[in-house]
């Protein structure tokens, strides 16, 4: 804690392994408790300022994500992930809660939609002008709510999502980060167009919005931080949605992989495409994608058996071509 705008830090609590999300109205911390042969998710609540915590424990696994109803304090979400281990492998999955006593209490909502393989929840976000409308983001895409958690809409497109915030001054418009990329909702958060110009490391792990400057500021592994001027446009209108500006091809994730992955790629124009996989030795061991596309987004999933190695992925659309590596490790 700090009282002195960030110039001397106190610490507060320690009744955390490992601390990922903190909200302030109510005083949450939410995160990881127990050694590493028994990580349960532990959420902790003070009424009084910090000086006392009430602790809940709620399943292992670390929770990864608050959110706080704007319109009522009691009313949080939270959202977290655990593995389920098959063959040495861990396969992630996810569980969101809910508290209607500001963070004292909590019980399972979504059980059947989130506390199954693939998707772990990393975010949440409630929409600001309307309380009962919760997005949370997960390893398959944006799951969105319109009535409180009671039911759950699932994603039109797969994207392994990290992090969301809403535009505090348009309507319906949400960002969200990932791991390929920045992207934008002007749908309520049911459609999601790229807006990655000028972003050169697509891995992005946190994002924040500038309502006053317009700007979009988004945090990245290993590159650091970019911003986007809002003002200036990202893409072009066509049939009522955001399409590419530009070609684009993104690294493969996750990577290295085992035994499937998944590549992301961008049309501005209707092209025939052609994505193809390559050994070390340039023999083609695998085709894609080979068809007419329309402008858009596109992700393919690819699975397979092949030994461990570097492989390659080509795309061709019209006059654009690029390749990227990528490794299989089993």
């Amino acid at each position: 804690m700090s009282t002195s705008g960030g110039a001397t830090w106190t610490k507060v609590n320690q009744t955390l392994r490992e601390v990922f999300a903190i909200t302030v109205d109510p005083l949450c911390q939410a995160g990881s408790f127990g050694d590493y042969t028994n990580i349960r998710m532990a959420i902790s609540t003070s009424t009084d300022d910090g000086a006392t915590w009430n602790r809940s424990l709620l399943g292992s696994g670390e929770i990864k994500a608050l959110a706080v109803d704007p319109k009522n304090k009691k009313i949080v979400y939270a959202g977290g992930v655990y593995e389920v281990w098959r063959d040495g492998l861990g396969y992630p999955c996810g569980r969101l809660f809910k508290s209607s006593d500001g963070g004292i209490n909590w019980g399972e909502i979504g059980a059947s939609v989130f506390n199954r393989e693939g998707f772990p929840i990393y975010a949440i976000t409630i929409d600001p002008r309307n309380s009962t409308k919760v997005l949370v983001c997960t390893g398959s895409g944006v799951f969105l709510s319109q009535d409180g958690g009671a039911t759950w809409i699932a994603p039109q497109q797969t994207i392994y999502c990290t992090c969301i915030v809403p535009d505090q001054v348009v309507a319906d418009k949400y960002y969200l980060g990932s791991s390929i990329g920045a992207w934008m909702s002007i749908d309520g958060g049911t459609a999601w167009q790229p807006i990655n110009n000028g972003l050169t490391n697509l891995m992005v792990q946190c994002i924040a919005h500038d309502t006053t400057n317009k700007v979009l500021y988004a945090g990245t592994a290993g590159a650091g931080v970019f911003r986007l001027f809002l003002d200036v446009a990202v893409g072009i209108e066509k049939d009522g949605r955001l399409v590419p500006t530009q070609f684009a091809l993104s690294q493969n994730y996750p990577n290295p992989f085992n035994p499937a992955t998944t590549i992301s790629f961008e049309l501005p124009t209707a092209s025939r495409v052609s994505l193809r996989v390559f050994n070390a030795l340039g023999q083609e061991v695998a085709v894609l994608v080979d068809e007419e596309k329309k402008p858009g987004v596109y992700e393919v999933r690819w699975n397979t058996n092949l030994p461990s190695g570097i492989y390659f992925y080509r795309l061709q659309a019209g006059d654009y071509l690029k390749t990227m590596k990528m490794a299989l490790v089993k």
